[in-house]
């Protein structure tokens, strides 16, 4: 592997490792500031949570039984070679509209990432699921495509099944 590759890759490590940071203390966050402020006499939200195929957490926050945010990391492999994770973190009415009608849930999101020096990356979202009796079940699946000086590659995760239930 040439020393540019090399880099590419140590950069990618260290992006994966604050992505994932970002995720874990946010989600904490999150969490405590729900606790934290609920009242007995307001509705909590329900969180379901369960893991992807891939063996990944999913996570996703119901408010009177409408699907509110998302969580998850999805392995995408590119075909240069590369493979990665991504993090998702989807939250309705600020990033994406999740569209919620007769137990289905659709979400799509497309988001741009500048990884610095040139490299940029266009995220396409999908998440098609079924939500009943407090369960989730569904599918997902994330394309990207990254341009940088060198050329142009594409990363994708493929159909990756998730199960998640109440706690």
């Amino acid at each position: 592997m040439e020393r540019a590759e090399q880099e590419v890759v140590a950069r990618r490590a260290r992006r994966v490792v604050w992505a994932f940071r970002t995720l874990v203390y946010g989600g904490a966050a999150i969490a405590a500031a729900v606790l934290l402020t609920g009242s007995g006499d307001e509705r909590r939200p329900t969180f379901l949570e369960g893991s992807t195929a891939q063996g990944r957490p999913f996570s996703l926050q119901l408010e009177d039984g409408r699907p509110t945010h998302l969580g998850t990391t999805i392995e995408q492999t590119c075909n240069n070679g590369l493979a990665w994770p991504a993090c998702w973190w989807s939250f309705d009415g600020k990033t994406t509209r999740f569209r919620f009608a007769d137990g289905r849930l659709t979400v799509r999101e497309k988001l741009s990432r500048d990884y610095g020096e040139g490299e940029v990356g266009e995220r396409n979202y999908t998440l098609e699921a079924r939500i009943a009796d407090g369960r989730v079940a569904g599918t997902m699946r994330l394309i990207e495509n990254v341009t940088w000086s060198g050329g142009r590659y594409v990363c994708e995760s493929g159909d990756v099944t998730f199960f998640a239930g109440a706690g």
